[in-house]
């Protein structure tokens, strides 16, 4: 990102070739220093007609009629007025990272896919693919919905073992966590195709 290239430079002459190298941007931003006598006291001046330009002048029609959205319904006074509770409605703000944040991100990424893994088992017409059946006689151990349905709401957990687990009375469905599609794709398969139970030979 240009902004942080800007930052990164702490000389005068690798900072001017930089801007050189992006000299559409800077112009388009109105920085009109000439850039053969740019030193690093202007970056600060340089990033803030950047940021002024592609951020808020850009689209300041969309920012405006934003605006007047939230004044039809008298929301905007009421943000102006509280500021500080309003902030994160507005303003992504860092999050310090912990191993729980790190594990849910893994868990949000093996739940989407298993979603792919369902759609391709819908879609799929080999014979020797995985399908919704399976999966359903897996984890409830039935291969069709009942009738009047289930007794319970199925619930879905994750753990750090290579194939899935479940408990049918539960209807709770175990997904590994797995670092790409394809080995979670593979273990799962595996593991549904051959458990043994429910049916299975």
């Amino acid at each position: 990102m240009l902004l942080q290239k800007i930052e990164m430079e702490q000389d005068s002459k690798s900072l001017q070739q930089v801007l050189m190298e992006s000299f559409d941007i800077i112009a388009n931003a109105g920085y009109t220093k000439p850039i053969p006598s740019v030193s690093t006291q202007d970056k600060k001046d340089i990033q803030r007609a950047i940021a002024l330009q592609y951020i808020i002048l850009q689209c300041i029609t969309e920012l405006e009629q934003f605006k007047r959205g939230l004044s039809s319904i008298h929301f905007l006074d009421i943000v102006r007025a509280n500021r500080e509770v309003a902030a994160p409605f507005f303003i992504k703000r860092n999050e310090k990272l912990t191993a729980g944040t790190n594990m849910r991100s893994r868990e949000e990424e093996v739940y989407m896919y298993f979603v792919r893994l369902l759609n391709e088992c819908e879609e799929s017409t080999d014979p020797d693919h995985l399908t919704l059946a399976d999966i359903l006689i897996f984890f409830s151990g039935v291969d069709s919905i009942p009738p009047l349905g289930f007794s319970s709401s199925p619930t879905l957990t994750f753990h750090n073992k290579d194939f899935p687990s479940s408990s049918t009375c539960a209807l709770t469905l175990t997904l590994p966590i797995h670092s790409d599609y394809m080995s979670f794709k593979a273990k799962v398969t595996f593991g549904m195709k051959h458990h043994g139970g429910f049916e299975k030979p």
